[in-house]
């Protein structure tokens, strides 16, 4: 077998001291308290592998030679969704050691899911993902003929190129399509001529990285630069939490930089709505709470490019809506189990932790959540109509389409 990809990370797996913060952690005055989803979720045995200090103790068992790859192995570190809660409340991997944020966990741990998917050690349900991405370029089973059937009949239909371009996603344009119609109808209404790469849209390689393909991650990464370039941009507009990180995070890891500027949606939105570009013109009258992604909040902290303030601030712009915080928010926000492969991998435990998160949102007395990401859209979705809650799921773009002109 060739040399363990983990290895690279060896320097940071050896930095854990053990502490248990990844595991026990409390500070009331953040509302920070339990750190792992798995763990509190009773989804899980809980015992020390489950936790990341448990985890690394296993790689350094694997780099020593002392654990071979088997199948516990794979299932202790898939059955993650990486939401980056056991780094954010890591003190470790708050210190840097030369010029880099150490003990970078979700990193560690698609290292070594790299080198599972090398020995043959993935589901059969993600090999198959594998397969079919490599052959239509979307993880859904979906035809590649049928990526833009999203497009609404009642928009002015987008260019190919263009200085803006709207880089859609495999989820809204396969699966959440009333996201791409409401940030596609929000994007023109302010005059903007945003652009489309139609069939030139690959999936972003974000699943690849979370299974461990990082061959076809870098595949697919390449040609969505490519097509971007060829399209003219200067900017990409993403309604996907995923891919925005794919293409700020994933793609500089797979040695790529994106030469154009990379913008969430709601960040650009926010900013149409201060220049008095985008008016907000209707009322909302719903109580409203807020779900942080994981993928715009702590996986962008390190860089301090973290979407947290903007929503807030929209959602308070819009009159008639009352804005009631969850306990746990930001920083602290509980994930809803649907990243790092986990929905795919073990659909059961990643349901579960979207209803714990969703219990939480109804104990506010709102009657209505809101997110910027599609996938957390998809599961909090799903828990709501396993649970019969009382509860509605809208993205922050489909209210900003209803409450705009």
């Amino acid at each position: 077998m060739s040399e363990l990809f983990v290895k690279s990370y060896i320097d940071e797996i050896y930095r854990c001291i053990r502490c248990g913060y990844c595991r026990d952690f409390a500070r009331y005055r953040d509302a920070a308290y339990k750190v792992c989803p798995l763990r509190e979720a009773d989804t899980t045995p809980g015992f020390e592998p489950y936790s990341a200090r448990g985890r690394l103790m296993l790689l350094r068992f694997v780099i020593e030679g002392k654990l071979q790859l088997n199948e516990k192995l794979a299932e202790l570190f898939y059955t993650c969704p990486t939401c980056r809660n056991c780094w954010d409340k890591c003190y470790v991997a708050q210190t840097r050691l030369e010029g880099k944020y150490m003990l970078n966990t979700v990193e560690i741990y698609e290292a070594f899911r790299h080198d599972l998917f090398k020995a043959g050690l993935i589901s059969p349900r993600h090999k198959e993902i594998l397969e079919w991405t490599e052959k239509e370029h979307n993880p859904y089973l979906e035809k590649h003929e049928d990526r833009v059937k999203w497009l609404p009949e009642d928009v002015k239909q987008p260019p190919s190129r263009g200085d803006v371009v709207y880089f859609v996603g495999c989820t809204s344009s396969y699966r959440q399509k009333n996201i791409a119609s409401a940030t596609l109808r929000l994007l023109q209404k302010v005059g903007i001529n945003v652009a489309l790469l139609y069939g030139d849209e690959w999936c972003c390689g974000s699943p690849m990285i979370r299974i461990g393909h990082r061959e076809l991650a870098r595949k697919l990464a390449e040609h969505n630069i490519n097509a971007i370039k060829n399209a003219g941009a200067k900017t990409v507009v993403f309604s996907c939490a995923g891919c925005y990180r794919a293409f700020k995070i994933d793609y500089q890891e797979l040695g790529l930089q994106p030469p154009f500027e990379l913008r969430h949606a709601i960040d650009l939105a926010l900013q149409l709505i201060n220049e008095g570009k985008l008016s907000i013109k209707k009322e909302f009258k719903h109580k409203v709470t807020y779900h942080d992604p994981c993928h715009t909040g702590r996986h962008l902290v390190h860089m301090r490019a973290e979407i947290f303030e903007q929503p807030r601030e929209v959602l308070k712009r819009i009159p008639g809506l009352e804005f009631i915080e969850m306990e746990r928010v930001r920083r602290n926000s509980w994930c809803c189990g649907a990243g790092g492969g986990l929905r795919s991998y073990n659909p059961q435990v990643s349901l579960t932790l979207a209803k714990n998160r969703l219990r939480e949102a109804e104990g506010t007395g709102a009657d209505i959540i809101t997110s910027i990401c599609p996938f957390c859209y998809r599961n909090l979705s799903d828990a709501i109509q396993m649970t019969d809650s009382h509860m509605k799921m809208y993205d922050l773009m489909e209210i900003l389409d209803m409450v705009t002109e």
